[in-house]
């Protein structure tokens, strides 16, 4: 069981999240804050995530702060998505993930659920959550099993990112290079 606080810094423009991670017997809850700068903007938001017991999410909610509405996604875990009220969120079926911009935890979500052995990889499609404008857009990312429970390289995103994320003994992005270690 899982019942940690865990903070990053990010590496690569000001910015720090704040994340309390809990388990019970069917569901991983978060609940996080995040503040930062992307390409000179400052931003700020809160997220609450909620997954099933295989690590897949079926509800995040993010808040963020200023004039822009809170977002809610709500999953089925089989890559189908509302907008909290039932109606269909156009664009990211298939999705079985989230990938929150501005935050690793999302990256390690994703490795948690593909239990991947070594050398094995995995291509997938996540709903990827921008931080500049709030647009939730699908995006194709590439995730390869170097050492077990430890370090994934991962491939593509918004940015076409290629890099090697290690992870903590839960499983959680302990370091991302250039962009965020855990503190």
């Amino acid at each position: 069981m899982v019942d940690r606080i865990i903070r990053w810094r990010a590496l690569h423009a000001p910015g720090m999240e704040h994340l309390h991670i809990w388990q019970d017997s069917e569901t991983v809850h978060c609940e996080s804050v995040v503040i930062g700068e992307r390409d000179g903007t400052r931003f700020g938001f809160a997220y609450r995530l909620v997954m099933d017991g295989a690590w897949r999410p079926r509800l995040a909610e993010v808040h963020r702060t200023g004039p822009t509405p809170t977002l809610v996604l709500q999953s089925d875990a089989n890559g189908r998505w509302n907008d909290g009220q039932g109606l269909p969120v156009d664009g990211i079926d298939g999705c079985l993930d989230v990938d929150i911009a501005a935050t690793p935890f999302t990256n390690g979500l994703v490795i948690r659920r593909l239990g991947l052995a070594e050398g094995e990889s995995a291509d997938v499609s996540v709903a990827y959550l921008r931080a500049d404008d709030f647009d939730v857009v699908p995006v194709a990312q590439r995730y390869t099993c170097l050492e077990p429970g430890r370090r994934y390289r991962y491939e593509g995103g918004i940015r076409n990112i290629d890099t090697v994320l290690e992870l903590d003994a839960d499983g959680l992005v302990a370091l991302y290079p250039d962009r965020f270690e855990q503190i």
